[in-house]
């Protein structure tokens, strides 16, 4: 773009207001010598064919920013958007933040794999100036830009950080809308940001205004009527005044949308029936066999639908849709259109997925929720009827899948009968593995055919003694699979954690040390030293290597890890609306759920009796005995005490709650603890204030890296100022170092925030981020105040608040 140094200075900034929310970190396009094209995170070690790592852009290599070791990323400059501008670099920028903010949203019209793309350019063309109108039509304002290659990309930005998932649902809901209107084949829309929550660094998007290396030509801002690109100074002009829209704007379309689909119904507005939509909503193309299987195939459609209004499916049903649609040698669009629904949409896995399909058979038929095989027994009949076939193996099928209990059992009685015709009292031990899976009662049968076939031969003890050693065995072995599959390290922080028990029962999230890594790896694997002689070869047990230990600890991803938020100890409502029942990591909040005993909710029926024994318990029993100064200052403690198990659903920092006194014995720190022991019984991680900011900042990390859910500054003298407790407290996350090393660690800030303290005093950046609660007894010795309807909680010791912990199943 040829523009005068003073332009150039105004377009560097206009590119980086615009399309880099996160500046931390970039990428740039590569071209390699055979003529792929790719993306990579810029890092210091150089261009990544350069940094010694040649395999690190081949299929199966190492990914830069995911697991190379030596990635070091190099923030966003002046000069990296220069070089960009003038045609000498492409940069991709990574649109969601730290937060899973993003101020930009993108929608990717493009033609499907497969497609002609010369005949198929025009239609994608019309495509992008339907969805351009209908973004403007909803009020919105947009940016239309040539990608460089075969589509064209939208643009949407925002005068403030939107949720990511809000930022989905609004690029999901111009396309919806738009295609209401015409239908096309061959192409598709695709929504940016995929990601709800930032997965590494997330998806990258390629930035306007440079050159696309395939193609070689520029990404320019088009004229949404004529399709033609501006000139060098209407394209400044254009990236100079682009106007943003504001998140009310977003959340005023959805609630319209809703209202107008409660009113009316999507379908009918369309014209049109249920029945003559089902097995096409949503799919631009709906070709044979697609649609067929789609209208006729139960199984397929709920799928569809589950992804369409959960945005989410599970690891075995994208297995199923890949085998479903890939199997039959339909394009990768099918694939691709239906899993970019799910909010977690990578894909780079889903073509590892398709890649994987090509040349094999059909894998599994998916398990349904309730972990039971499911399978639709016509499904074959319908699909041979499309002159296809079968593209899914049914669960316990030969080469597929697990065997049933009764098929496994049938094997179990087979291969005991091989024992028996052989007729050897070795036969009849081999085969202790098999008997120890028998009913008691068929036991005792079979072990009698044993003895009458081998009389003397056989003693039944010794047979007893294999079978029941065989039994201890598969035991061991299931609880072994149980702890494989029963989450207890997590990453959190960028660090791998374990949950960790103290001895007052209290559930941490401790990061893992050398130590302890070596430890776990100790207890689940054998690691063995080779030792060759003259007598041969043999194996001595050691202690997991250092080498490995350290290189484990070292990785800057570990696939497969679940990510942790923190610690609970009662169910919480997570952000989709469930509620964590069972004890350990729960999916839908990221948190791991410590329980001290069995949960029993019984009738949770809201009905009028049941709100007002509630009510009743809260502000009658629990609460009644402290001398709040007015009643906003109770509805301030009940709003306290309710707050942790509504935590997951705020997305947004919560205020710190000063419960305040005049004078000391008022019943402050007692209070403290009873809005805070229903949901946690182990009371609240306490500290005290610091003298300085790094004072401040030391107890602040100590406590967060714990994953507490309420954190309590006791006994507050004077004034509360400290800019590291301000940060904290509107944070999503706070960085700091490890205590001891040179590592820094970044922990999610999800915790309740409490202070107590007489006649505090606030410095004003602490002033707007606390809810004051204020109790006051009226009397110069509160503490020797009576008339208490529950004398016991007068006391400070958790035991003797009586009925108060009714609360707590």
């Amino acid at each position: 773009m040829k523009i005068s140094n003073e332009q150039q200075v105004k377009a560097i900034t206009g590119v980086k207001r615009l399309f880099f929310h996160r500046a931390d970190v970039y990428a740039e396009m590569w071209k390699a010598r055979d003529g792929r094209i790719g993306y990579s995170p810029v890092c210091q070690q150089g261009k990544p064919w350069r940094c010694g790592k040649q395999d690190l852009i081949e299929e199966d290599g190492p990914r830069c920013g995911r697991n190379c070791h030596s990635f070091s990323p190099v923030p966003l400059t002046d000069e990296a958007i220069a070089r960009h501008l003038a045609g000498r670099v492409t940069l991709g920028a990574y649109l969601l933040a730290a937060d899973n903010t993003c101020k930009a949203g993108v929608i990717d019209c493009d033609i499907n794999k497969g497609a002609d793309p010369d005949a198929n350019r025009p239609r994608c063309g019309e495509l992008a100036r339907l969805i351009y109108r209908t973004c403007r039509g909803m009020g919105l304002s947009a940016l239309l830009e040539d990608s460089g290659n075969k589509g064209y990309h939208l643009w949407t930005f925002f005068s403030e950080p939107m949720q990511a998932r809000e930022v989905q649902r609004l690029g999901r809901l111009i396309v919806s809308r738009a295609l209401e209107e015409q239908e096309f084949s061959g192409i598709h829309a695709e929504v940016f940001p995929k990601q709800e929550e930032k997965d590494h660094f997330g998806n990258l998007i390629k930035v306007p205004l440079s050159l696309h290396l395939k193609t070689g030509r520029r990404c320019l801002f088009l004229d949404p009527e004529t399709f033609e690109p501006y000139e060098d100074e209407q394209q400044l002009k254009t990236l100079l005044s682009v106007e943003t829209n504001t998140p009310e704007q977003a959340r005023e379309i959805f609630e319209e949308y809703r209202a107008e689909e409660e009113t009316f119904g999507r379908d009918e507005q369309r014209g049109r029936t249920a029945q003559e939509r089902d097995g096409d909503s949503r799919f631009p193309l709906v070709e044979e066999p697609v649609g067929a299987i789609l209208k006729n195939c139960e199984r397929a459609e709920a799928l569809r639908r589950q992804a369409e209004e959960e945005n989410h499916l599970l690891h075995g049903e994208r297995i199923f849709v890949a085998n479903l649609f890939g199997s039959i040698g339909q394009a990768e669009w099918a694939i691709d259109h239906l899993l970019s629904l799910c909010s977690d949409f990578d894909r780079g896995e889903t073509e590892k997925q398709f890649a994987s399909l090509k040349g094999k058979g059909p894998l599994c038929l998916p398990r349904n929720r309730g972990g039971d095989p499911t399978a639709c027994l016509d499904l074959c009949e319908r699909i041979k009827a499309l002159g296809k076939k079968s593209p899914v193996a049914f669960a316990y099928q030969k080469g597929g899948g697990k065997e049933s209990p009764e098929e496994e059992l049938s094997h179990v009685r087979k291969r005991i009968e091989e024992a028996l015709d052989a007729g050897a009292i070795e036969a009849a031990f081999d085969a202790a593995e098999s008997l120890s899976r028998l009913p008691a009662d068929e036991y005792g049968k079979t072990k009698a055919k044993f003895k009458k076939r081998l009389g003397k031969e056989l003693n039944l003890r010794d047979l007893d003694r294999a079978v029941r050693e065989a039994r201890q065995q598969a035991a061991k072995k299931r609880a072994q699979e149980q702890r494989n599959h029963t989450p207890f390290i997590f990453v959190r922080g960028g660090y791998l954690t374990r949950i960790k028990i103290d001895e007052n029962g209290r559930a941490l999230a401790e990061p893992l040390t050398l130590q302890s890594a070596r430890g776990i790896l100790e207890r689940s694997a054998n690691f063995l030293r080779v030792l060759e002689s003259n007598e041969g070869i043999s194996y001595s047990p050691i202690p997991p290597p250092l080498d490995v230990v350290n290189d484990l600890m070292a990785l800057s991803d570990w696939p497969g890890i679940l990510p942790l938020i923190g610690v609970t100890t009662a169910p919480v409502v997570a952000p989709d609306g469930t509620l964590g029942l069972a004890p350990g990591y729960q999916k839908g909040s990221r948190l791991y759920y410590h329980a001290s005993k069995p949960l029993n909710l019984g009738d949770t029926t809201p009905t009028d009796e049941a709100v007002a024994k509630a009510q009743k318990l809260l502000l009658e029993e629990l609460l009644v005995d402290f001398p709040f100064k007015d009643e906003a200052s109770r509805a301030k403690a009940l709003a306290l005490l309710l707050l942790p198990f509504v935590r997951p659903l705020i997305t947004s920092p919560t205020a710190l709650h000063l419960i305040d006194a005049p004078t000391p014995g008022t019943g402050k720190s007692l209070l403290a603890d009873i809005v805070t022991l229903p949901f946690s019984p182990t009371g609240a991680s306490v500290m005290t204030a610091g003298r300085d900011d790094e004072e401040w900042r030391k107890r602040i990390t100590a406590r967060l890296i714990d994953g507490p859910s309420h954190i309590l500054i006791d006994n507050v003298q004077g004034r509360l100022t400290s800019a590291d407790l301000a940060a904290a407290i509107t944070a999503p996350f706070w960085s700091d170092r490890l205590l001891g090393q040179s590592k820094t660690i970044t922990v999610p800030v999800r915790c309740c925030w409490m202070a107590t303290g007489n006649n505090v005093l606030l410095s004003g950046e602490l002033a707007r981020r606390v809810c004051w609660i204020r109790l006051d007894g009226k009397a110069e010795c509160p503490w020797e105040r009576n008339g208490f309807r529950h004398p016991s909680v007068s006391s400070s010791g958790p035991g003797s608040t009586g009925g108060s912990w009714s609360l707590r199943p």
